[in-house]
């Protein structure tokens, strides 16, 4: 079990790693240049004071543990712990579960508790008898992203703000990949280690 603090979200981690390999070698295709968005932090908080619940506690879980949008409309109520800040999160298809830690002191962890109860009955943390659908929640967000005018995002650009969030605040990228649940550093490396335009000028300052 491996513990990462990053500026006051603390992470813990487990990773079950799904691994595979090819029958034959195939000849590798170019890949596209990673297109990451980073939601700026005046855009999400006036989308989040526009939010109803649970949208408004599920984008603060992405941007508290930096979680798939799959991962949180999946959450199970029995798999999070908000008296400890304990979470495991749900396999969805690209990584096993994987142990996380949230501050229970945190903007998330006091959401979360108003959230709770009130939620209807049923497993899963934010849907009830059945988890909201990935495609609702990428809906209603781009709908309060138009009504508030900010540059529309998807959910999944909340996880790629986490992740540049901690490469901005120099944490190993090692780190950075563990708590994403990427199988490789190079994952994390392709989408995040490019041309950050705010870290250039910060490095340039003053040249």
């Amino acid at each position: 079990m491996q513990v990462l603090s990053f500026h006051g979200r603390v992470v813990s981690l487990s990773v079950r790693e799904k691994v595979t390999s090819d029958v034959a070698a195939k000849p590798r295709k170019k890949q596209r240049k990673a297109v990451v968005q980073i939601v700026r932090p005046e855009h999400f908080e006036r989308v989040l004071d526009a939010s109803k619940e649970p949208y408004r506690t599920m984008m603060l879980l992405q941007w508290a543990v930096g979680l798939r949008p799959g991962e949180v409309c999946k959450m199970r109520a029995a798999d999070i712990n908000t008296d400890t800040g304990d979470l495991i999160t749900p396999r969805d298809g690209k990584t096993g579960e994987r142990h996380l830690c949230f501050d229970v002191d945190g903007r998330f962890a006091k959401s979360l508790t108003a959230v709770i109860d009130q939620r209807p009955d049923g497993p899963y943390l934010f849907g009830g008898e059945k988890p909201i659908r990935v495609n609702t929640y990428n809906i209603y967000v781009h709908r309060v992203c138009e009504r508030v005018g900010v540059p529309v995002f998807r959910p999944y650009a909340l996880r790629h703000t986490y992740a540049t969030e901690l490469i901005r605040a120099n944490q190993p990228i090692s780190d950075v990949s563990a708590a994403l649940g990427h199988s490789s550093v190079l994952t994390t490396a392709r989408y995040y280690l490019h041309a950050d335009p705010e870290m250039i000028r910060r490095l340039n300052k003053g040249r």
